[in-house]
């Protein structure tokens, strides 16, 4: 077995960094969301709570990604197959009736396809590998 310092020189697996990458983006990006929403909002809603969990889950998954936990890995399969399904669902029941609706379903399925990309890359044998992840999941 490698030890950390010995994973960190040695080369990523395929999508690792595209992975970081996106979830330091979408943290980001949900965080502001999450802090604008608190600011611009006079009454605190379930839909800004519901942005701060996401902010968390994102920055969570991120860390775990960057620093190379094995821990990462489970969580990150369940959180992209739900989002996966949930992403489904919503691109099926989506009616676009003009431009901005088509434009919010075309992010939906790219949204979608994060999460589909992300079952593939952590559901593979080398990335398991090389965060050390030795648990058995449902998507093994």
């Amino acid at each position: 077995m490698l030890s950390k310092d010995q994973h960190r020189s040695h080369e990523l697996p395929w999508g690792i960094e595209i992975t970081q990458f996106l979830y330091l983006i979408f943290s980001i990006f949900l965080t502001i969301a999450f802090l604008a929403g608190l600011i611009i909002s006079k009454e605190i809603n379930l839909s800004i709570w519901e942005v701060g969990l996401a902010v968390i889950i994102f920055w969570v998954l991120f860390y775990g990604t960057y620093k190379i936990r094995s821990w990462v890995v489970a969580p990150i399969l369940i959180f992209s197959t739900l989002s996966a399904f949930w992403g489904f669902i919503e691109i099926v029941n989506f009616k676009p009736t003009n431009y901005v609706d088509l434009a919010k379903k075309t992010l939906l399925i790219l949204w979608t396809i994060f999460f589909l990309f992300q079952l593939y890359i952590f559901s593979r044998t080398e990335t398991k590998t090389f965060f050390q992840e030795k648990g058995k999941i449902i998507f093994s």
